[in-house]
């Protein structure tokens, strides 16, 4: 079997997971030596290796849903001379249940936002729709939950990023503003702290004296 760039053997084998029941992770690759070009792909099984023995690891794991039992299914990819890609290896046992058509929708590798639900969820939030309910909506529209293609943690989890950019735009309004405050009055003085994240922490501004600080 012969691929014509990497990302479409790796869609490929993707597809053939969901359609089989388990989930897929990307796993070893090799350069050409001293260059930057990639010449092989492993995919894995999800279920891959063992689970870690750290006690607060093996709790994350669980919470996740994600255990890992040794499964040792997997595809290989190799770059050709002529820069096509081929399955140099395939190994298609699985030592653990595979997921029902109904629940394999579930799986992470197989979940994605896709840009309309994006779009939707954007206009949600805006009306004040939560993660539940915006589920609901995409699940009627789509003639079920499992042909919505994500879950509603993966609703809540971008919600939670469109904050964040929200909050990092206003923070850079408010920035910005000072600046031109300090360019046109000579007197007035402000500052500010970041976390290791460039997120604003703190700020405190002076004019004519008047200190006040924000946090």
């Amino acid at each position: 079997m012969c691929f014509d760039t990497v990302e479409d053997g790796e869609k490929f084998y993707t597809s053939y997971a969901r359609v089989a029941g388990f989930g897929v992770q990307k796993s070893t690759t090799k350069y050409r030596k001293g260059t930057k070009e990639l010449i092989k792909r492993d995919m894995v099984c999800a279920k891959e290796g063992f689970k870690n023995t750290d006690v607060d690891k093996q709790i994350r794991i669980r919470n996740r849903g994600h255990i890992r039992v040794g499964c040792k299914a997997r595809i290989q990819f190799w770059k050709t001379e002529d820069g096509k890609w081929i399955v140099h290896d395939f190994f298609e046992g699985h030592v653990h249940v595979l997921s029902t058509p109904r629940k394999t929708h579930l799986l992470r590798s197989h979940r994605e936002v896709t840009g309309t639900q994006k779009s939707l969820i954007h206009s949600f939030r805006e009306a004040n729709v939560g993660p539940s309910q915006t589920m609901t909506i995409l699940g009627m529209d789509s003639g079920g939950y499992d042909r919505v293609g994500c879950t509603e943690r993966d609703i809540r989890n971008y919600q939670g990023r469109i904050q964040n950019e929200i909050r990092e735009y206003d923070a850079q309004m408010f920035i910005n503003s000072f600046k031109e405050k300090a360019e046109m009055n000579h007197s007035f003085y402000f500052a500010y702290e970041v976390d290791e994240d460039n997120r604003l922490t703190h700020c405190f501004w002076t004019d004519g004296g008047v200190i006040l600080p924000i946090s």
